[in-house]
């Protein structure tokens, strides 16, 4: 999934120069799996699953990170785009007796649950 969101980074971001923008992938272990960030210039769309025709030869990545996911999300600051997922760790994804689990902080990501 993160080559999926790096891929989107290359296709997609337009920046102050042409040619290859550059990117940032981030990796960080949370209390309850791992976080990944893709931050890059930015596009003037706004990131989206589609849905992508069986002989379509791309247009599939954020569908893919949608489905994976535990949730995921974007913002934008004046960088540009921050794209995120987050991936629950394998206990975190089996039924447990325990009262409500607190998610890891990303506060300064918006949330979107799928």
């Amino acid at each position: 999934m993160t080559s999926e969101l790096a891929t989107n980074a290359v296709e997609h971001s337009s920046g102050p120069f042409d040619g290859p923008q550059e990117f940032l992938v981030t990796v960080a272990f949370v209390v309850h799996g791992v976080l990944i960030t893709v931050q890059d210039p930015g596009s003037s769309r706004i990131p989206c699953p589609r849905d992508s025709g069986p002989d379509a030869t791309g247009g599939r990545g954020l569908a893919l990170v949608n489905s994976l996911a535990t949730r995921w999300g974007f913002h934008r600051d004046s960088v540009g785009t921050v794209i995120w997922f987050e991936l629950g760790s394998p206990a975190e994804r089996l039924p447990a007796e325990r009262g409500p689990a607190e998610g890891p902080d990303i506060q300064r990501f918006p949330r979107r649950d799928r």
